[in-house]
């Protein structure tokens, strides 16, 4: 606990320079706090030292690599409170100072390891930089209204894995949410490259087109992302409304009735229903509607 708390205060950068004898007696002091009350009384007090501790050792160093000191720590405390009760177990309880201090050694050990900066970055690293959870949270702010946010968590994915086509996507329409087609085009672009068969992609892709009045560019993104997903509605809808900004009225009137067919069945999106069917009667009286 005191670990991972100075680690909080300071700062893990700092923290990190710090001698390492200091982490790992703090950390084997850690152990003895939590350990040694179950010899005592009362013996639930050692468990409850060790819940307390736990949710501050995840937050510095992640799940995994708090495991490898609460596995050890928890099995001790767990045989210090059950052995005076378990006649199977009342020998090992009259060896419990042996193996507290076998406890409090190992506990040590890996102390002194994770106390290494060249130990436990590729750890820190490894579970920390997951492009996955760094986008959820990037789709988070996206939510909100904080663009600049979510583009700082998007990017921040792509630091953890360049690859990752759902980042690029993110970005693409936090631009696109704030009226800068040029620039959702690009990330969407990269997104697309990446990730080749993504229809809801290259449904994306569509609308920043769209957005951009690159209308035949936009019914051939959403033209590929129908090929892989023949229902995927925005995909549908953006290559509606393409075609009937591009002038071509009779491709146009079919793929809006073909939106009103898939969409009939779905739930939430009854006012698109209603506005595929303005454009339908407005290209069938030969007017042209107001896009959306």
């Amino acid at each position: 606990a005191a670990w991972a708390g100075a680690a909080l205060v300071a700062g893990e950068e700092t923290f990190a320079r710090l001698p390492v004898v200091l982490p790992a007696a703090w950390l084997a002091a850690g152990l003895l706090a939590g350990v040694g009350p179950a010899f005592a009384r009362p013996a639930w007090l050692g468990p409850l030292l060790a819940g307390l501790a736990a949710p501050a050792g995840i937050l510095v160093f992640g799940a995994p690599v708090l495991l490898l000191v609460a596995i050890p720590g928890g099995a001790l405390v767990a045989l210090a409170a059950l052995a005076p009760r378990v006649p199977a177990l009342a020998r090992w309880h009259a060896a419990r100072w042996p193996g507290l201090a076998a406890g409090a050694l190992l506990a040590l050990l890996v102390a002194a390891a994770l106390s290494n900066p060249a130990v436990r970055a590729p750890l820190a690293e490894r579970y920390r930089c997951v492009a996955r959870l760094e986008a959820l949270r990037g789709e988070e702010f996206a939510r909100d209204g904080q663009f600049a946010s979510a583009r700082t968590r998007f990017r921040r994915a792509l630091e953890c894995d360049p690859g990752y086509a759902m980042a690029w996507r993110g970005i693409g329409l936090t631009f696109l949410s704030e009226n800068n087609p040029p620039r959702a085009v690009k990330a969407l672009e990269k997104a697309a490259a990446l990730a080749p068969d993504s229809a809801l992609i290259a449904a994306n892709l569509a609308s920043a087109y769209l957005a951009a009045d690159r209308y035949e560019d936009a019914i051939r993104a959403a033209g590929k992302a129908l090929a892989r997903e023949p229902f995927e509605l925005t995909a549908l809808w953006n290559r509606a409304q393409a075609l009937e900004l591009a002038g071509r009225r009779d491709e146009a009137i079919a793929a809006w009735l073909r939106y009103v067919e898939v969409a009939r069945g779905r739930t939430g999106v009854a006012a698109d229903i209603a506005e595929a069917r303005r454009h339908l009667r407005a290209l069938r009286e030969g007017r042209v509607p107001a896009a959306r």
